[in-house]
C-alpha cells in the first residue's frame, strides 16, 4: 500500500494519506481522538484503521492538529478546516473526486467534525461549502462543550454539562441544511454521549425532517468500534461506514 507520510498543510501541522488500490476511490479525511490533549495520526490503532479502509476503497487523509495545553480554541478546528482545503486545492495531483470527500473523527477528532458540519463559517471562509462535503461520520463525538475546551479555556469542572458556542449543537437553527451525518456511539459510552448525539439528531429531524442523518449504537466502550477488531478482524466502526457510504 502506497502511503505518503508527513505532508505540511498548514502553521507545521501534517497529514498521511494512504492510496486504495482500486479506482474509482472514495476520500475520507479523518481526525484522530484523544481529548484535543493527545492522541497521534501515528498511534499504531490509528494507523491500522487507516489501512483497513484504504484496503476497502478509501483513500484517507489522516491528520494531526494542535493539542491543549499549546492550542486555544478554535484554532485546532481551524487548523482541520484547512486540511480540507489542502484535499480540495490538491484533488487533481491525487486523483480526488472531490464529489466524493467524507469527513470523519473519533471522540475529539468527531467534536470537530461536528463543529465544521454545523458552524459552517469554518469552511465557508475558505472557499468550501460545507454542502459539497458527501457525509460526515461521527465515532462518539461530544456535541455540547467538549470538556477539555471548557477545562482548558474556561476553568471549569470538564463534567459539567453545558451548551455554547463550543457546541456543535449551539448551531442548530430553524434553517439548518446539513449534508448527510452518521452519528456512531456505544452502549457504554461517556457521561451522557449517548443522549447528547440523540438530542443533536431529533433536533436536527425537529427543524428539517427530511434530513440525512441516521445514528446507530454499538455495543461496548467508548470508541471501542474503532479501537478494538471483532470477531471478524475486524472495526465495527469500519463496517459501518461501508454500509452507510454504499447507501449515498
Amino acid at each position: 500500500m502506497k502511503v505518503i507520510k508527513n505532508i505540511e498543510y498548514c502553521n507545521g501541522q501534517h497529514l498521511d494519506i494512504y492510496f486504495p488500490e482500486q479506482k474509482p476511490f472514495k476520500t475520507m479525511i479523518y481526525f484522530h481522538g484523544g481529548g484535543i490533549c493527545s492522541g497521534s495520526k501515528d498511534d499504531e490503532t490509528c494507523v491500522d484503521l487507516m489501512t483497513h479502509l484504504a484496503k476497502k476503497g478509501f483513500m484517507m487523509v489522516n491528520v494531526n492538529y494542535s493539542l491543549y495545553p499549546a492550542t486555544k480554541f478554535p484554532l485546532f478546528i481551524e487548523e482541520c478546516a484547512q486540511s480540507v482545503k489542502y484535499v480540495f486545492e490538491h484533488a487533481s495531483e491525487y486523483d480526488i473526486n472531490t464529489k466524493e470527500i467524507y469527513i470523519s473523527g473519533q471522540s475529539a477528532g468527531a467534536y470537530i467534525i461536528m463543529m465544521l458540519c454545523l458552524n459552517s463559517k469554518y469552511l465557508n471562509d475558505l472557499g468550501i461549502d460545507v454542502n459539497s462535503i458527501r457525509g460526515f461520520i461521527s465515532d462518539s463525538g461530544q456535541m455540547i462543550d467538549h470538556f477539555n475546551v471548557q477545562h482548558y479555556e474556561l476553568g471549569i469542572d470538564p463534567w459539567l454539562q453545558r451548551i455554547s458556542e463550543y457546541s456543535p449543537i449551539y448551531f442548530v437553527e430553524k434553517t439548518i441544511k446539513t449534508p448527510p451525518i452518521l452519528l456512531i456511539f456505544y452502549s457504554d459510552d461517556m457521561l451522557n454521549r449517548k443522549e447528547q448525539n440523540m438530542m443533536l439528531f431529533n433536533l436536527i429531524k425537529f427543524y428539517n425532517p427530511n434530513s440525512d442523518i441516521e445514528y446507530v449504537e454499538l455495543p461496548g466502550g467508548h470508541v471501542e468500534g474503532s479501537a478494538k477488531l471483532d470477531k471478524d478482524n475486524e472495526y465495527p466502526y469500519v463496517k459501518e461506514v461501508i454500509r452507510w457510504t454504499k447507501q449515498r
